[in-house]
């Protein structure tokens, strides 16, 4: 049909025709280009919805320069930087291309069935093909966590120190015993992979070429209570020792943190450390792996869809969100077995217990509890 489109000439007939043709009604044509300019305004701001035969209509009833200024607007405006941004620069460029097709087929004689021809040629829109990206959408979302992920060493700090480093980051105080130690893990920290695709079309369908990424874990705080003597926060206790009188009286309780449950602290942060950064490398970090092995390998041709789902399998069936979500879930075993189940429990009143001589406080000894376990199972055994 398109070989018979360029072998027409028009005729007399034809010419005269259009010459005699109405125009349109300025209220109709005002009308008609406003809902259009709406409509046009809205496909390119959502991107993926600016078709080659939306953009006949347009044309047909604002011209070319109103459209194709129009266009140019959006694009400009679309140039972000940011994925968002960089998606709405190519379908504004893809429209561009095409309105440029158009004015240039319309301004000679004889062209305009070309015009019908140039919108066939173009990429078109498989089923599906208008969808969202598998691989954009919600942001993923990583989990902020205390006692979770650092590649460094703890450090050892007062408990003021220690309890102001879990708050800053949302948690809580602690009531009824010390805070003997904490790693924050936090989404700032944390350089997520993506799949960056470079799509270029080729007659109707596409190519596409991943680009490179990276996964990083960048320094986080760490810290363990060293040794002293502490106040325990909200914790009252009756002293019935001969210096506090007949009936003794409530007083506040203080715990002796010494050299080597220090150790053990710091230990039990390092097992932290260890258990997280193995859950890094089994999710992030071996997503960016398998990205990079396929960084500058053309998919296709065929509809995006069906290259991303090529893609999807290459990087192990899971989008990068879906890598975020494994992360989340291994390192949330290290806290579910070490500290959910006690292994890092420690009593903050073991014996022996002291009564100051005025009786204005006890003074206990920071001893294992009976669940602890430090050191526990290897990271290598306890996160997969």
């Amino acid at each position: 049909m398109a070989n018979q489109a360029r072998a027409t000439r028009p005729t007399n007939e034809d010419a005269q025709k259009r010459q005699i043709a109405k125009p349109v009604p300025q209220e109709r044509a005002t009308l008609a280009w406003q809902a259009d300019s709406g409509i046009l305004q809205r496909a390119v701001a959502n991107l993926s919805l600016a078709r080659p035969a939306d953009i006949l209509g347009f044309q047909g009833t604002a011209g070319n320069r109103a459209v194709t200024r129009l266009i140019q607007a959006k694009h400009v405006s679309g140039l972000t930087g940011d994925r968002q941004g960089q998606k709405t620069g190519r379908v504004a460029g893809d429209v561009l291309r095409l309105s440029e097709r158009y004015l240039q087929c319309q301004t000679e004689p004889g062209r305009e069935e070309e015009v019908a021809e140039a919108a066939s040629t173009e990429p078109q829109v498989a089923a599906g093909e208008d969808s969202p990206s598998i691989f954009e959408g919600e942001e993923a979302r990583l989990e902020d966590i205390e006692d979770q992920t650092s590649f460094f060493s703890p450090a050892p700090a007062s408990h003021d120190e220690t309890v102001k480093l879990g708050v800053s980051y949302g948690g809580q105080a602690p009531v009824g015993t010390l805070q003997y130690g904490v790693t924050i893990f936090n989404k700032k920290f944390v350089t997520i992979p993506n799949v960056d695709i470079d799509w270029q079309p080729q007659g109707k369908a596409w190519t596409g070429v991943v680009k490179p990424t990276k996964a990083e874990l960048k320094d986080v705080p760490s810290l363990y209570l060293q040794p002293g003597t502490y106040e325990v926060p909200g914790k009252k206790v009756h002293a019935s020792y001969p210096q506090c009188g007949a009936g003794g009286k409530q007083v506040t309780m203080f715990s002796q943190v010494d050299d080597k449950m220090s150790e053990l602290i710091k230990t039990g942060e390092q097992e932290h450390c260890s258990d997280y950064e193995r859950a890094f490398e089994l999710s992030l970090k071996k997503c960016a792996d398998l990205i990079n092995a396929i960084a500058g390998a053309k998919f296709g041709p065929d509809t995006r869809p069906n290259i991303e789902q090529q893609i999807l399998k290459k990087i192990g069936g899971k989008t990068p969100k879906q890598w975020v979500q494994e992360l989340n879930r291994l390192v949330r075993i290290s806290v579910d077995e070490r500290d959910k189940k006690g292994w890092h429990r420690l009593k903050p009143d073991g014996a022996p217990v002291t009564c100051s001589p005025d009786c204005s406080k006890l003074t206990g000894v920071t001893v294992k509890s009976p669940s602890t376990k430090v050191p526990g199972p290897a990271s290598a055994n306890l996160i997969k």
